[in-house]
């Protein structure tokens, strides 16, 4: 008995000696192979975004009024101009998946009469989207977007 009292202050010493090369290991793992993550030229976005956000901050008082609804599998966008000499359009459309770009799409809108849109019928898989909308009025641009959840 009086052999194993000898070592163990040695023992206790070797145990964590032996954690903390444990516990080193796993952390160079984890920092040299997943920095996290990555967005490809992401100082350029933020910067596309922050123009985006101050061009959507400065939009007081819309022309318009706009819906933007999802069903039987279609985006459905209506346009109510406030002013019937107003010059409304839509510049651009798309529904992305916000977790993954690799889903995100140009929608194709159809005018089904003077101020709806609609989109073709999409195979969406089950989630959350967001329909992304660019209108131009008067020619100013409005940005919209409108999350959607397909189930």
């Amino acid at each position: 008995m009086a052999g194993l009292y000898e070592h163990t202050p040695k023992i206790v010493v070797m145990f964590f000696i032996c954690l903390a090369l444990f516990m080193g290991a796993f952390g160079y793992i984890a920092t040299s192979t997943d920095t996290g993550l990555f967005t490809d030229n992401a100082y350029k976005k933020g910067l596309d975004f922050a123009k985006i956000n101050s061009h959507g901050m400065a939009q007081v008082a819309y022309p318009f009024d706009i819906t933007i609804v999802f069903s039987d599998s279609k985006v459905k966008i209506s346009l109510s101009p406030h002013d019937e000499n107003s010059d409304i359009k839509i510049a651009q459309s798309w529904i992305v998946r916000p977790v993954d770009k690799r889903f995100d799409k140009h929608l194709n809108l159809t005018n089904s009469n003077e101020d709806r849109y609609e989109s073709e019928k999409l195979e969406l898989s089950k989630g959350l989207w967001e329909a992304r909308i660019k209108v131009i009025a008067n020619n100013e641009e409005f940005y919209f977007a409108k999350k959607i959840i397909v189930d």
